[in-house]
């Protein structure tokens, strides 16, 4: 299956979540997990290089979008689980496993407020207030 691996990683807000002034992506957190060492594990020589081989792969991608077979989602899936926060791991996991922020419930950035305009806000006494009130 085919995977765009140049999203960006973002914090709970939406901002992009920077790493030496470099915005992170899916791309850099997939082949930071690949490449770690945990404790938990005891592996040879043959699984580190073929972690190292596909870790070559992803970085050396030009393409936006890159495909991964079953294998290599599950490994980067385990080692992601073991590497990383709830966080990173919620965004990585949603790219490979192909969900999209509409199907979560999420509204695109385009669509506005018009929406959800009965939202509550807190005012300034500390009660709720709808959006109409508060504008």
């Amino acid at each position: 299956m085919k995977y765009d691996l140049s999203v960006k990683i973002v914090d709970i807000k939406g901002q992009p979540i920077k790493d030496s002034k470099i915005e992170l992506t899916v791309k850099d957190i997939c082949v930071q997990s690949l490449l770690a060492n945990f404790e938990s594990e005891k592996i040879d020589g043959v699984e580190k290089y073929k972690r190292f081989k596909l870790s070559q792969r992803l970085e050396n991608n030009k393409n936006k979008v890159i495909g991964l077979n079953v294998e290599e989602v599950s490994l980067i899936k385990k080692l992601l689980g073991m590497a990383y926060t709830t966080l990173i791991v919620g965004q990585v996991y949603d790219i490979l496993e192909g969900n999209t922020k509409e199907e979560d419930g999420y509204l695109p950035e385009e669509a506005g407020n018009e929406e959800i305009n009965n939202t509550s806000k807190q005012g300034d006494s500390g009660t709720n207030k709808t959006e109409e009130q508060v504008n």
